[in-house]
């Protein structure tokens, strides 16, 4: 079982979901290779896919493929598999958590409400910690979304500059976001793209999701004709 996290990427901890220790399902999360490489020439969506294809496949060189993708890492996973399912490989499942469609690389309607309820709801609870990396999170984003289309441009002019590593070391929030932001500005455009003629998924596919993304249950739909759907409680963090 592959796991595709979301563009933070930061893969969770998943020895939990081990039943034991001899349980011999593989359970692994690939990690995305970071801003470096996003502003590389060469990089594109589809060059990402393939990358990620040739990662499952150095994880799995044989034997039934499971994927699973978190956020808009479900939009990564599905291309995945349908270029497994095109090359022969036997996909065993499908699986899309919470993955919202993206039409661009701006903030998604109703953001603020979104981003106070998570403020809020950190407050309440006095988790102190995770307020403060939220409110630099915060920060940082607003920081890089205010250069706009020139981000990829500054981040290869800064790339050597002791003054872009010092924020980058004093606070790891930054290249997080930095990397986010990257990723999410090269790929927004693609994803809109695959609802444009959608290429149906084969495998058995799921779809767990909150209330807040019900809207986009007939585009996954299209995706994967045979789409099982399932509503948890809950936000999208």
């Amino acid at each position: 079982v592959i796991f595709l996290p979301g563009a933070g990427h930061m893969p969770p901890d998943l020895s939990p979901f081990r039943s034991s220790l001899g349980d011999l399902t593989g359970l692994e999360a690939v990690q995305y290779p970071g801003w470096k490489r996003y502003i590389a020439s060469d990089f594109s969506a589809k060059v990402f896919i393939d990358e990620l294809v040739a990662e499952i496949l150095a994880r799995v060189p044989q034997g039934p493929i499971r994927i699973i993708g978190s956020s808009i890492g479900g939009h990564f996973a599905y291309s995945a598999a349908l270029k497994l399912e095109a090359k022969g490989y036997e996909l065993a499942g499908f699986c899309a958590i919470d993955s919202f469609m993206i039409v661009s690389s701006a903030p998604s309607a109703g953001w603020k409400g979104r981003a106070l309820g998570e403020t809020w709801g950190l407050i309440s609870h006095f988790r102190i910690v995770e307020f403060s990396r939220l409110m630099r999170s915060k920060f940082w984003r607003a920081v890089l979304r205010s250069s706009r289309d020139r981000l990829p441009e500054l981040a290869r002019a800064f790339q050597a500059s002791s003054r872009f590593l010092s924020a980058a070391l004093l606070d790891p929030v930054f290249e997080d976001e930095l990397s986010m932001r990257l990723l999410i500005r090269e790929v927004a455009p693609w994803i809109a793209s695959l609802d444009q003629n959608p290429v149906p998924l084969k495998a058995p596919a799921t779809l767990i999701r909150t209330k807040y993304t019900a809207g986009d249950d007939k585009a996954w739909r299209r995706r994967c004709p045979t789409l099982e759907i399932y509503e948890i409680d809950g936000k999208h963090q």
